[in-house]
């Protein structure tokens, strides 16, 4: 009875941290893709330079809500899946 209950344990733990190492790394690349996009701007004079992080910061909202959300729960299910059974 005991097995069950360590076994889920241990896939929960595996999935929820690289979920979150995953959607971090994946925030991360978009956002620095953003930042150089808004960066580019902000020397083209389009917008003002000192209003580029207050920018990322009401636009990281839609860097979450991305459609990269299935591939950071994918990932860490499978890699859990496979290690706990391989």
């Amino acid at each position: 009875m005991g097995q069950p209950l360590i076994l889920h344990r241990y896939i929960n733990r595996q999935v929820f941290l690289t979920t979150v190492m995953v959607t971090f790394i994946l925030v991360m690349v978009l956002v620095s893709g953003r930042f150089i996009k808004y960066l580019a701007e902000a020397a083209a004079g389009e917008i003002a330079a000192d209003a580029l992080f207050l920018v990322m910061a009401f636009r990281m909202p839609e860097f979450l809500a991305d459609d990269r959300s299935p591939e950071s729960l994918y990932r860490p299910v499978a890699g859990a899946w496979a290690h706990a059974h391989g």
